[in-house]
């Protein structure tokens, strides 16, 4: 996970706007970024830890990916924040 994300920050950091649709898909970095890291919340809290998370579905609205007032150091610290709990669920298992 820490080679991915730094990969993903790396190349985010690159780009003259985070905002700016960047993919085949549309997606700008601040979308993906902000989509991997509440992936892995829902993989490793809802689902590996069994835990509650507020706002499970925080990365979409309206049908779509979304992340308009994200940026690159918020998601490097919800990226970072996830590699705790990586930990933590290592442990457990």
């Amino acid at each position: 996970m820490k080679y991915f994300h730094a990969s993903l920050l790396e190349r985010a950091s690159e780009q003259p706007s985070i905002h700016v649709p960047l993919t085949p898909s549309g997606w700008s970095a601040a979308e993906l970024l902000n989509h991997v890291a509440h992936m892995e919340r829902r993989w490793l809290v809802w689902g590996f830890l069994g835990q509650h998370i507020d706002n499970v579905w925080g990365d979409w609205h309206g049908g779509s990916c979304h992340a308009p007032h994200a940026t690159l150091s918020m998601l490097h610290d919800a990226l970072a924040q996830n590699l705790d709990v990586a930990v933590e669920v290592n442990s457990h298992h």
